[in-house]
Order: C-alpha cells, then structure tokens, then sequence
C-alpha cells in the first residue's frame, strides 16, 4: 500500500472551514515529517486503517511548533481508544508510544 496516497485521500475528505486551515498546513508537514522518518504505520498496533495523529496535548494548544515528539501516528480505532482514556491517561499512553520510538 502506498502510504501517500493514503494519507493524500484522507485530506481530501477533511471538511473545509476556518478552523482546519491551520490544522491542515501542520498535518501536512507532519506526514512528510513521519514519511522521513520512516514511520508508516500505527505506532500501537501496526495497522494501517485510516491514519491519524494523536496529540500529547488538545490540539486547540498545538502551534505551527508542532514535531514528532507531540504527536503519535495511530490508525483510526488505536487513536478512538487513546481518546476516550481520561485526559492524564491519555497523556500518558501518547507519551509512552512517542519515548519508545527513539
């Protein structure tokens, strides 16, 4: 599977309004990012079912400073699992996924 083309249908179908704008132009830096570092998969479970990045923090906090050591890359039912945690659990498994990557 080609991972960008993968992840260029996923922008496709995010909706268009004033709030994603920002979101997108950090989402696409991260992939090539991620794609440089050859992380193409869920760093949990190996899949690759719609990706997506799961934040150490609310997104409403991210800036364009966003790296790699925020963000985890999650399929989408690893990433609805980490959601639903409480705040500091979730915090935590993102944090854990991200230190055992380096």
């Amino acid at each position: 599977m080609n991972i960008g083309r993968v992840l260029a249908k996923q922008d496709r179908m995010i909706r268009k309004g004033r709030k994603t704008t920002q979101w997108e132009r950090i989402r696409r830096r991260l992939k090539i990012e991620f794609l440089a570092k050859g992380i193409v998969v869920c760093e949990t479970c190996g899949g690759d079912f719609y990706l997506t990045f799961a934040h150490r923090f609310k997104r409403r906090f991210i800036t364009d400073e966003t790296e790699l050591k925020q963000v985890a890359l999650l399929c989408l039912n690893c990433h609805d699992r980490v959601e639903r945690l409480p705040h500091i659990e979730m915090y935590d498994r993102i944090t854990t996924i991200i230190e055992n990557r380096i």
